[in-house]
């Protein structure tokens, strides 16, 4: 139940740096 729990910890983390680098991505091509 711990690791399920952490894997989604994780996942949360990821998508959320993904987003962060895709506009900063975006602000350096404009």
């Amino acid at each position: 139940m711990e690791s399920y729990r952490i894997s989604i910890y994780l996942r949360n983390q990821t998508s959320r740096v993904g987003k962060e680098g895709k506009l900063k991505m975006a602000q350096l091509a404009s």
